[in-house]
């Protein structure tokens, strides 16, 4: 990545980290039931409304984009999900390495077989070493972990896979869509799987019978925490599908995202919630950050290439 762009992706991790945290400070200031809807259905609507300015007030979408659109719909609706379900149900530990491997390898793979676009040898080392990372960073002590078991169940791993494809999916046709329809409809393609999101989480709603209008009844202090998160999500979304439009290695950049946001938000939360980090989760954060320089660095060098970037360095 050259300067550019490693500044712009930088302000895409700033935005995802704000998107986390707010997001958390939403769910704890929440004292409804269902947290997860309000936060889709709310998030949805200014991440359509927003994107619908960034495309200029316009919507003009081919079939095409439009079922992609709805399967990103389905598959964000089914990540929030699985991502309920497997945190109650095991250790939060694994099931974020599930999550973002997913997110990273499963678009690197479809641009790869479908496009050619593969990573070379010193990035996909240094992708291991993040991954890693992601499962050192997120272990906690048994009594904080937000799962009410460590053990490992068949019903833990079927969510967790559940979330490994999910999440992977929903990363790989935003690079995808791009490949068959071409950068005209990207902000298409943002609106109808934001507004179908909002949809299928209003019918859920409407299915458990729930009261709606205690539903979205909160506090000033929730109430402004959820549209600080939906403003960085919008901004987010819409810079992530920019970036994707760079000659930049879609395994490299979905890498450098997941993890940076990663990174940020558990220097957010030691700051701001107070969290202590373990001494493992230290040496994660150390991992992670070489994990983010090299991968960066070592984008499209072979390993043939390496000595020849040695020797101009010393020079």
């Amino acid at each position: 990545m050259g300067p550019a762009q490693i500044a712009f992706m930088a302000l895409i991790i700033l935005l995802y980290a704000f998107q986390n945290f707010f997001c958390k400070r939403f769910s704890l200031g929440y004292t409804g039931k269902d947290s997860t809807p309000v936060l889709t259905i709310i998030g949805g609507i200014i991440v359509v409304i927003v994107t619908f300015f960034f495309s200029g007030c316009s919507f003009s979408a081919k079939w095409l984009t439009v079922i992609l659109g709805v399967i990103n719909a389905v598959a964000l609706y089914f990540y929030n999900d699985f991502l309920l379900k497997a945190s109650v149900s095991g250790p939060y530990s694994v099931l974020i390495v599930f999550a973002v491997f997913g997110g990273i390898s499963i678009p690197a793979l479809v641009k790869w077989i479908g496009f050619n676009d593969k990573m070379t040898g010193p990035a996909m080392c240094f992708l291991l070493i993040i991954m890693v990372s992601v499962y050192l960073m997120s272990v906690k002590p048994s009594d904080e972990n937000t799962s009410v078991t460590n053990k490992i169940t068949p019903k833990f791993l079927l969510y967790s896979v559940g979330l490994f494809i999910c999440n992977g999916s929903y990363a790989a046709i935003l690079a995808l869509q791009q490949e068959l329809t071409g950068e005209s409809e990207k902000e298409e393609l943002i609106m109808v799987t934001f507004a179908m999101a909002a949809i299928i989480s209003f019918v859920s709603l409407i299915a458990k019978k729930s009261d709606i209008k205690s539903v979205f009844s909160m506090s000033r202090s929730a109430l402004v925490n959820l549209l600080i998160y939906a403003f960085s999500a919008a901004f987010a979304i819409n810079s992530l599908v920019i970036i994707l439009l760079l000659e930049v290695n879609t395994g490299v950049l979905l890498a450098v995202q997941n993890a940076g946001v990663m990174l940020v938000s558990v220097i957010f939360s030691m700051i701001f919630f107070k969290e202590k980090l373990t001494k493992m989760n230290t040496i994660g954060c150390i991992f992670m950050a070489i994990g983010l320089v090299g991968i960066t660095v070592f984008e499209k060098v072979q390993f043939s290439q390496i000595p020849e970037m040695v020797s101009n360095l010393f020079k």
